[in-house]
C-alpha cells in the first residue's frame, strides 16, 4: 500500500509522525504538517478534529499538536504496510 491509498487523516498522521521523529519534536506546528499536504485550513481542522477525538494525536494550544503512543503505533503500521 503506497502513500496514495491512504486517506487524508492517516497520510496527516503519518506526515505528522515522520516530522516529529526527524526533529524529536514532541509538539509540532500544524502548519509545518498541513502545508506540505496542501491541505486547506478547514480541512486542518477537520482532520485534527478527528484524529484527536480518536486519540491519536492531542493538542497544545491551537498551533501545536502531538502524536500519541496509540497514533505512533498506527502510523508505524501504516508505514509497514507501504
Amino acid at each position: 500500500m503506497g502513500t496514495k491509498s491512504l486517506t487524508r487523516e492517516e497520510l496527516f498522521l503519518v506526515t505528522l509522525y515522520k516530522f516529529s521523529n526527524e526533529r524529536s519534536l514532541d509538539f509540532c506546528p500544524i502548519n509545518k504538517i498541513a502545508e506540505p499536504l496542501s491541505l486547506r485550513e478547514r480541512q486542518t481542522k477537520t482532520t485534527i478534529q478527528i484524529l484527536a477525538n480518536a486519540n491519536f494525536i492531542k493538542k497544545n494550544r491551537d498551533k501545536e499538536i502531538a502524536i500519541t503512543s496509540r497514533g505512533r503505533n498506527l502510523a508505524e503500521e501504516l508505514l509497514n504496510k507501504s
